[in-house]
């Protein structure tokens, strides 16, 4: 029987009683591999796009025309949040036109179309090796790191009593915003939302209704807060029966950007998520970024993402 794989534990949530990690565990039956092979990303955003935001008021005409004024294209509007998507003109650079555009009195920021990538660390491979979910002090065969292992003897999150109280946490939907969930996993598939036409989410990588996980990642996170369990099958999410919604914000190399994040968030509020799960980083302060999670808040979502696993404060 094959085993969940545990890749890494970088943030908690709170459904009800049980506290989630949106880490990477995974899952039973037929384990899919994460992709380990994303080309190296050079660049920390897109070349020749950025996002405007124009202040309130500015009638959406006005914004089209001070777009064109300056030689640019809308590629599209995120009219939730107000921000456009732009192409720039042929030749210019990132940087000059958020300084071009930062500079107009009709608009309240412009950034770049910042890149996002997973967040993950190598696997282990046994449930008795999981120090997330139950530690023992025991010692993790074949680590590929030296530091703390063996684990520390109850450091973990205390899951045994919490399973006599609540096991069922499917009256919440979780959004794990990632690269796609296997909807079809054995150990997933009768705890994914349904849209009600038989989709589990969204991609906001090819805009269609089919979110299927080409990397792993997503499916790691998605096991780790609700695998099906005590079903004979693998091993069991920290919720055995839940409400997954997927919502594919990166692609199969394990990247996205803030417009597939954007869409992705605001996505998962409108359609019921309470709370969503991003194991993802990216590389600065990103203003567009926080807008949408604004609007989570907004809308009383909680919000849980990477810490990360640069050590970065």
């Amino acid at each position: 029987m094959n085993k969940f794989i545990n890749k890494c534990i970088d943030i908690r949530l709170s459904i009800i009683l049980i506290p989630v990690i949106s880490s990477l565990i995974l899952i039973g039956a037929s384990p899919i591999k994460f992709n380990k092979s994303r080309s190296k990303i050079a660049r920390q955003y897109i070349e020749g796009e950025i996002l405007i935001k124009f202040k309130k008021k500015i009638p959406q005409q006005n914004q089209i025309n001070t777009i064109r004024r300056y030689g640019c294209e809308t590629l599209k509007t995120i009219t939730k949040n107000s921000i456009s998507h732009v192409k720039l003109e042929r030749g210019t650079s990132v940087e000059d036109a958020i300084d071009i555009f930062n500079n107009d009195p009709s608009v309240e920021y412009a950034q770049p179309n910042y890149i996002y990538t997973i967040s993950a660390v190598p696997n282990d491979t046994e449930y008795g090796e999981l120090w997330g979910l139950k530690n023992t002090g025991q010692t993790v065969s074949s680590a590929p790191y030296a530091t703390n292992n063996p684990g520390t003897s109850g450091a973990d999150m205390n899951l045994e009593p919490a399973w006599d109280v609540i096991t069922d946490c499917s009256s919440i939907v979780v959004a794990v915003i990632d690269t796609g969930v296997d909807y079809n996993h054995e150990d997933l598939a009768g705890n994914m939302w349904d849209d009600g036409s038989g989709h589990s989410g969204y991609d906001f990588i090819h805009n269609d209704n089919d979110p299927m996980d080409l990397n792993g990642h997503g499916t790691h996170c998605a096991g780790s807060i609700g695998a099906i369990g005590d079903n004979s099958t693998g091993t069991t999410g920290i919720c055995w029966q839940a409400k997954i919604m997927a919502v594919r914000v990166l692609n199969a190399m394990g990247w996205g950007t803030t417009v597939n994040i954007i869409d992705g968030i605001i996505y998962a509020v409108d359609n019921g998520a309470k709370i969503l799960s991003m194991s993802l980083g990216g590389p600065v302060y990103d203003h567009a970024y926080s807008d949408a999670i604004t609007y989570s808040l907004d809308h009383d979502v909680i919000v849980v993402a990477a810490a990360g696993n640069g050590g970065d404060d």
